[in-house]
């Protein structure tokens, strides 16, 4: 069976697994960690003795230098930059060259020699796509390398750890219908996946206080983060909660959980589908729920999938076709044909040529009337199109202005409008707000018949201290008349909200 070397680290901690995978099976020869202290203050990265600490675990394992020169690497959450973007409605092969371009403006790690990839949260082509955009910055490049180049790694993969672990959980059928959180408890950080419908739809990384196994911090970030979900809308509502170990070593966490959260909390056990040998785990108190990536990177390799991102092999637009090959081909459809016109001529030379001589010209003669009617017919099916579905954007800011909440309650950052391609129009608007509940008014307030509004992101922002939430929405805005904006007029002023008081945060 081919052997496979996965390997992954945090800033302290580095881990790797051997295993002999074929046909879904899965056998685990090593696997293992090292560890240094913390880094020194200000320092990013990993700890510049972790690679030669790996590469000295690698040697003690014997793990040959053929596995190293292929590995499977998967790096942290944290060492990217991952956003969630919205374009317009394109095809699949035209939407790598979409999210790079966009990338560019959005994401802040998207330079020229950052590596960029995108997992796709949409699939219809008809309607605006959403992707997960990432992008691994040559800074984090150059950080990884302190770690792969001491031990002699050579990437065949370069994976997202998120990713990887929720293709292992996906393996079972556990989130194909409904909305589940993952929980990946690592050395030095915790990784949160919300999957929903068999897709990955949130990634979170949260940094772990060194030295401190007190559960507090991080069940606060997985209620923020079922609270971040739900504010999305009640389809995306979360189900159940996984955290990713085996019973005994994180019995505590699970028992912590179930007593704060209303969803049901459930262990899964990287290791439940391999064969793990005896001598696997040098130390015996290593903890399983770590290695719930690099399995996963495993089996994807054996049975040629992906995780949903790989550095080393983004998602491209296809090759076009090969011009020698279209040439060859013409040229063969011209040669049977001159072949073919040649034996005919031969038999009725004069009959032939006169019949092909008229059909020519008529031919010619029906070409220019045929453009000419196409012409005229696009350009009126454009007019009819425009003008179906015009939208009066003056009538439409000032009916958003009148409705919008007030400056001391919230504040809109950018405000982008386009025209629907069935007709009517998109306002996509991302602002700030004081509290939760004005996000909530400002969506009933817009919310009528012609206008559908939905939130597409709703969190906690430390940019302005008057203004704690940020919230990205979309306002769908039908075409109305002239009297429907009179009739529906309101006052240049609303009504005054109620106040908004901000509850105290409860400590689980």
């Amino acid at each position: 069976m081919p052997r496979y070397l996965a390997v992954e680290w945090e800033s302290r901690q580095a881990r790797f697994l051997v295993a002999q995978a074929s046909g879904g099976r899965v056998q685990i020869e090593a696997c293992g960690s090292v560890t240094t202290d913390a880094p020194e203050a200000g320092v990013r990265g990993p700890h510049p003795e972790l690679g030669q600490r790996l590469a000295e675990a690698l040697d003690e394992r014997r793990v040959p230098r053929s596995l190293r020169r292929r590995a499977l690497v998967a790096v942290s959450r944290a060492q990217v930059d991952l956003r969630q973007l919205t374009l317009p409605p394109a095809s699949d092969a035209e939407l790598p060259d979409l999210v790079r371009l966009q990338a560019v403006r959005e994401l802040s790690a998207a330079s020229d020699s950052a590596r960029v990839d995108f997992y796709p949260l949409s699939t219809d082509p008809s309607e605006p796509r959403a992707v997960l955009a990432t992008a691994f910055s040559a800074e984090s490049q150059q950080a990884a390398q302190l770690v792969w180049n001491p031990a002699g790694l050579v990437p065949d993969r370069l994976l997202l750890r998120p990713f990887a672990a929720a293709s292992l959980f996906l393996r079972r059928g556990l989130g194909t219908d409904k909305v589940c959180l993952l929980v990946d408890v690592l050395c030095d950080e915790a990784d949160m996946t919300v999957i929903q419908n068999g897709r990955v739809v949130v990634s979170r990384c949260l940094r772990l206080p060194a030295e401190d196994d007190d559960p507090v911090p991080l069940l606060a970030e997985i209620r923020r983060t079922i609270l971040a979900v739900a504010n999305q809308g009640a389809a995306q509502t979360v189900d159940a909660v996984y955290v990713f170990g085996d019973t005994a070593e994180q019995q505590d966490l699970i028992d912590r959980l179930r007593d704060n959260l209303e969803q049901p909390v459930e262990c899964c056990d990287p290791f439940d589908e391999c064969e793990l040998e005896s001598h696997a785990f040098a130390d015996r108190d290593e903890r399983r729920g770590p290695y719930a990536a690099l399995v996963g990177t495993v089996f994807d390799a054996a049975e040629r999938t992906s995780a949903g991102i790989d550095f080393l092999h983004p998602r491209r637009a296809p090759k076009p076709p090969s011009r020698r090959r279209r040439v060859a081909l013409v040229g063969a459809l011209v040669g049977f044909a001159a072949l073919f016109v040649g034996v005919n001529i031969w038999s009725r030379f004069d009959e032939l040529n006169d019949q092909i001589a008229m059909a020519a010209k008529q031919s010619k003669e029906l070409d220019k009337a045929v453009k000419r009617a196409a012409e005229v017919e696009a350009t009126v099916a454009a007019i009819e199109a425009w003008t179906a579905g015009d939208v009066t954007w003056l009538d439409e800011l000032n009916d958003l202005s009148n409705r919008f909440p007030k400056a001391r309650d919230a504040v809109m950052l950018r405000l982008t409008m386009s025209r629907a391609p069935a007709g009517g129009g998109t306002m996509d608007i991302e602002g700030l707000v004081r509290h939760p509940q004005i996000i909530e008014r400002m969506e009933t307030s817009l919310r009528d018949e012609f206008h559908e509004v939905r939130s597409k992101r709703v969190q906690e922002s430390v940019q302005d201290k008057a203004y704690t939430w940020q919230f990205e929405s979309s306002l769908s805005v039908a075409r109305r008349d002239r009297d429907e904006f009179l009739a529906a007029a309101r006052p240049a002023t609303a009504p005054p909200a109620a106040e908004v008081t901000t509850a105290r945060r409860e400590e689980p």
